[in-house]
């Protein structure tokens, strides 16, 4: 499974007045020549699309052109989007249904089946034939939906990444490769530059993710990170 993974392109940003709006479309027009080149299975977007969750008309409408260009530069290449904590789930995903139908995969927030039960399966897409990406939008972790009663809201992530992981291993029977996108800082991570107080960004022990991933595509953090074991 060939992928390309990025994250936090905070579209709409505003550096005291500077409109980043040139910089986010030469990003964009590199990304089309580049998956026009590779041709990858699969383009992630880690989380943080949107620099404030209500982002102007001009700005929603510069992402639609975006998800175009990059459909059109390789159609059969699938786009994962998932939500981070600048955006707003709900307004992503006004329109998933339609993106469905350009590849477009956006996954803003976790929901529940008619039957009042997690729906961990929209969370989990197949990649052609060559593996699964496990789409993960940001959720606070004391946020974590509950799955049994008097869950400790300390425990409710942990408790809902190895249900995810179940049902992972439950499709998975071939053990194909698994990418988990996700918008998190895990422990350890490069810092360098993040004002941490006033960000309030929660970290995760690498340990306690309860998932078993070939590569972990995380958003938040604003550079590559390599994490020791």
């Amino acid at each position: 499974m060939k992928i390309i993974h990025t994250s936090d392109w905070h579209l709409g940003q505003n550096f005291f007045e500077y409109d980043r709006r040139d910089e986010h479309c030469s990003m964009v027009n590199q990304l089309v020549e580049l998956v026009k080149c590779e041709k990858p299975d699969a383009l992630v977007i880690a989380g943080d699309i949107y620099d404030i969750p209500a982002p102007g008309i001009s700005v929603q409408k510069e992402f639609a052109e975006y998800m175009v260009a990059l459909h059109t530069g390789c159609p059969q290449m699938k786009i994962i989007c998932i939500s981070g904590n600048h955006d707003s789930a709900s307004r992503l995903e006004i329109y998933s249904t339609i993106w469905a139908h350009l590849n477009v995969h956006i996954i803003g927030r976790i929901e529940r089946n008619q039957k009042g039960e997690i729906d961990f399966r929209r969370h989990i897409i197949p990649i052609q034939d060559k593996g699964y990406i496990v789409a993960l939008p940001h959720v606070f972790p004391q946020n974590y939906p509950l799955l049994e009663e008097n869950t400790p809201r300390e425990e409710r992530q942990t408790a809902f990444l190895q249900a995810m992981d179940k049902q992972v291993k439950d499709i998975n029977t071939e053990k194909k490769p698994i990418v988990v996108a996700a918008h998190m800082a895990i422990s350890g991570s490069d810092t360098e530059g993040h004002d941490l107080v006033r960000g309030n960004m929660d970290f995760v022990d690498a340990d306690k993710l309860n998932i078993d991933f070939d590569y972990l595509a995380l958003g938040h953090i604003h550079c590559p990170q390599n994490i020791k074991g």
